[in-house]
């Protein structure tokens, strides 16, 4: 039997930007944002991530 590993990383930042909603012709949905997370050392700057949401996660993001 193979193994599955599943990678997890929780982010709790702000939205550093409006979020950018994409609906498609399948019913698909796609949100876009960018995530500013700060680091555990408070004379660092932020860390910015460039996310891509699909699905259920994208509608609950623009809610």
């Amino acid at each position: 039997m193979t193994q599955q590993y599943i990678d997890k990383v929780d982010l709790v930042g702000r939205v550093g930007q409006t979020l950018e909603i994409r609906y498609f012709e399948s019913g698909a949905m796609k949100t876009s944002l960018t995530l500013a997370v700060k680091p555990p050392y408070r004379s660092e700057t932020p860390l910015y991530f460039d996310l891509e949401l699909w699905g259920n996660i994208a509608q609950v993001a623009a809610d």
